[in-house]
């Protein structure tokens, strides 16, 4: 649809100028006159007003109703470049050539209809809003022949003189051609120079970018050189003032570079260094272990040096870079330092030799001393109270000394890495109060009030070394008692951290003493150390008590820790994580010990000890007893003693001279027949090598000086497990046991044979030789065919035989056809079950 709106000013002032001429222009004869006087008014018009001045003028001289001129695009469609109705401008406007008379002309070149043409282009929206009767139009081309615009002029009626409108629409063309080329041109060199400027801009951009980046890597570039230069520098000073001596060696062996620190070890000259024949440097296999090689200076002396080698460039030239320092003052004193290491290990080495030797002869005395002191205390007590008191002194003073020398033994253990540990099931409880007891008179004497706080969730039986945790215990509390005179004492035992069987021992040692200060905190657990100013007169000691306490909590897993204050008391607390919890009903059962050696059983007991003093203390504690004492201070008197007497247990003596020879006459003892599964008892002051050397060789070791609880306990047991053996024959049989047994049918053979002969043979003979013998071939049979139950049968009768106890050796001797009715019976079993399976 077409809009209309008014001409440019400059077109609409030539109108009125033009009307008067196009008048007298009517009446002219020459249409050149009439074409001349047309574009002398358009001449003078720019591009845009050129075209829009054409069509108004085409309008006017054709007198037609509408005058276009179109630009051709890329997509077959038209853009108006100017148009004019009836004198008016009418809008630009971009429209489709399909289906259009337009089309027809781009096509042919020309168009001419007269009559009615919107019948024939029904589509075109165009003509059909306009009502356009008539239309002619033409091509406009280029220099070059291509199509790049239309002329075309339309009237709503039929047009006259078509051959003088043909004429003057090709003219006006040939000009609009000409005029709309050159306008392309200008657009399209307009366009070029746009594209030129922002290609010269980006380029522009891109040279500045570049050039910004090339000052900047200049500045780096000096920046890098700078500290280059400066680094040089650096470097140059530390390798001429380092102490190191630094060479460059190439690669035929030849120094080419030494700092001065390398011209002072070799003592000599640069001059004389440089092209000098150093040979081809050692390198290490280990970067961070240098290598120590001797070189040659002045005067032919030597020195030693500990040099680095690398391989690095220089000069263009692949090199060696050496770096050493002399050594020779330093191997020198640390020659001096290892002969001083060894004659200090050895000096320490004598000191501990000459602990032990003198602990152990001082104890050996003091054994004796407190061993008769408790045998007088209990003949005393009642009979004599004053002499008892006397004893008593003696006894107590006897502990005192002994608990120094056993402190230095500690000492010694500590220092070795080797305290002696023995964990074992005991009652918790029992071992607090006794030992908390032991301090009960010495707190009566005093205005110092000791307590005891067991909480109630502390299990009566623990696995633990009772020992050391009594050491622990009498160690704190004496050092409480030691420093406190007035206010109280208080023990606190309880646990933590319950989980199944195990738990955390916790104890407390409170007490109101002088307490410890602060500056005396961080060593009152080192050797040899005290209080400074502490009266030793006044509060004793030797400063070993809180060092081994340490030691051994450490040992045992735990921790021990110090709060105090100066002027109000110290409170020491022990942990010990993961304690092993007994069952009460397991560990109880059974073992009830009778209180002296006089309410036991029967017992013949070997005594094997060289020191007179010794065998006298034992003698002494089993006087007035019903039980037979041997003793025996040689391997022959032992071993005859064994062989005429049945024992019941053995014990020996082992101190801290005569191991060796005491374990060589065990050896002998152990290889006699009369004396197997005899248990024996050591008795030591040097148990930690006995333990450690032989675990399962003894039945319990006994520390020395002996204590006579200690003999009642051990002989209580040997009796309970005597007990035991005797009445427990078993004669079930298991699946593994079964399957382990070699030969089933020729060892029951055997059985019956021996049933038929032998074992009725020894039933009414009774012959202690003969059942020996029989006890020995039941023994090897069973080993032979691995049968479990008749090795177990052949050494119960063999242990009633070696203590001729008749009435037993009868009983067990009559159960003898029981094992061949077992294997039987078991085997019957076993291949019913056997055979019952699908």
């Amino acid at each position: 649809m077409l809009t209309h709106s008014s001409i440019h000013s400059h077109v609409a002032n030539d109108t009125k100028k033009m009307d008067s001429n196009f008048k007298s222009l009517t009446n002219a004869q020459s249409l050149s006159e009439l074409l001349h006087h047309i574009f002398l008014g358009i001449s003078s018009a720019n591009e845009q007003g050129f075209f829009e001045s054409l069509v108004f003028h085409l309008t006017q001289v054709l007198q037609v109703d509408y005058a276009f001129i179109s630009q051709l695009e890329s997509d077959d469609s038209a853009m108006t470049l100017a148009g004019c109705f009836r004198g008016h401008k009418c809008d630009d406007c971009v429209y489709q050539l399909s289906n259009t008379p337009c089309e027809i002309v781009i096509k042919e070149g020309k168009y001419v209809c007269y009559d009615n043409i919107r019948k024939k282009f029904k589509d075109d929206s165009l003509l059909q809003k306009n009502n356009i009767e008539s239309y002619i139009g033409t091509a406009l081309y280029n220099q070059k022949g291509e199509g790049i615009g239309l002329l075309c002029v339309m009237n709503c009626s039929p047009l006259k003189n078509t051959k003088v409108l043909t004429k003057i629409i090709d003219i006006f063309a040939i000009n609009a051609a000409r005029e709309l080329e050159k306008m392309q041109a200008e657009t399209e060199l307009e366009a070029i120079n746009k594209n030129l400027e922002k290609l010269v801009k980006a380029r522009t951009d891109q040279l500045e970018k570049t050039n910004k980046n090339l000052r900047q890597e200049i500045q780096r570039r000096i920046k890098i050189e700078s500290q280059l230069i400066k680094q040089e520098n650096q470097f140059r000073d530390l390798v001429y003032n380092i102490d190191n001596g630094i060479i460059i060696v190439n690669k035929k062996g030849k120094i080419k570079f030494a700092n001065p620190a390398a011209t002072k070890i070799f003592e000599q000259p640069l001059r004389n260094l440089l092209d000098y024949d150093f040979g081809i440097p050692i390198m290490s296999n280990k970067p961070d272990k240098p290598v120590e090689l001797e070189i040659i200076k002045s005067n032919q002396r030597t020195g030693l040096v500990e040099m680095n080698v690398t391989l690095t460039e220089w000069e263009n030239e692949s090199v060696y870079l050496v770096s050493f320092r002399e050594i020779t003052a330093r191997k020198k004193a640390e020659e001096a330092l290892i002969k001083a290491k060894k004659e200090a290990d050895l000096a320490n080495q004598a000191k501990t030799e000459f602990l032990a030797s003198v602990s152990h002869e001082l104890r050996t005395p003091m054994n004796a001393i407190l061993g008769f002191s408790e045998l007088l205390k209990l003949k005393l007590k009642v009979d004599e109270p004053s002499i008892y008191r006397y004893v008593e002194t003696i006894y107590n003073s006897s502990h005192s000394l002994l608990s120094l020398i056993n402190e230095l033994l500690d000492i010694n253990q500590v220092e070795a890495g080797k305290i002696e540990l023995n964990y074992h099931p005991f009652s918790l409880r029992k071992l607090i109060k006794e030992t908390v007891n032991l301090f009960s008179n010495q707190a009566s004497q005093g205005q110092v009030d000791l307590s005891i706080n067991i909480q109630d969730n502390v299990p009566q039986l623990i696995e633990f070394d009772s020992l050391r945790l009594r050491q622990i215990l009498v160690n704190l509390i004496g050092n409480s008692f030691k420093f406190t005179t007035r206010g109280h004492i208080k023990i606190v035992v309880s646990i933590e951290d319950l989980h199944s069987q195990y738990c955390t021992l916790k104890m407390i040692i409170e007490d109101t003493g002088t307490g410890i200060k602060d500056e005396d905190k961080e060593r009152i657990f080192e050797a040899f150390t005290q209080s400074k100013g502490q009266d030793n007169y006044r509060y004793g000691g030797n400063g070993l008590g809180l060092f081994i306490t340490q030691k051994i909590t450490e040992c045992l897993g735990g921790a021990i820790t110090l709060e105090s204050e100066w002027g109000k008391g110290s409170t020491f607390t022990v942990t010990f994580p993961n304690v092993k919890i007994i069952d009460l009903t397991e560990k109880t059962q059974g073992k009830s010990y009778k209180k002296t050696l006089h309410d036991l059983d029967k017992m013949t007991i070997l005594v094997l000890d060289r020191v007179p003093a010794h065998c006298e203390l034992i003698e002494g504690y089993f006087a007035g007893s019903k039980h037979n004492l041997f003793f025996a201070n040689d391997q022959e008197i032992a071993i005859n003693l064994a062989n005429h007497y049945c024992l019941d247990a053995i014990l020996i003596n082992f101190s801290l001279h005569n191991i060796d020879n005491s374990l060589e006459t065990l050896e002998l003892l152990t290889r006699q027949n009369t004396i197997k599964n005899i248990p024996i008892i050591a008795m030591t002051d040097v148990p930690l090598n006995i333990r450690e050397n032989h675990p399962n060789l003894f039945e319990r070791i006994l520390s020395q000086p002996l204590n006579y609880c200690d003999l009642v306990e051990v002989f209580s047991n040997i009796l309970v497990q005597k007990a035991e053996q005797q009445s427990q024959i078993k004669f079930t049989l298991t699946e593994s046991d079964y399957q382990k047994i070699n030969n089933l049918s020729e060892l029951l053979e055997e059985l019956q044979q021996i049933e038929d002969n032998s074992w009725n043979l020894m039933r009414r003979r009774m012959i202690l030789s003969e059942l020996q013998k029989f006890c020995d071939n039941l023994e090897q049979l069973g080993q032979t065919h691995h049968c479990q139950m008749l090795i177990n049968y052949s050494k119960i009768l063999a242990n009633h035989i070696h203590i001729l106890d008749i009435e037993q050796l009868s009983n067990t001797l009559e159960k003898f056809p029981q094992i061949r009715v077992n294997l039987i019976n078991y085997a019957d079993e076993i291949n019913r079950d056997r055979n019952s399976r699908p």
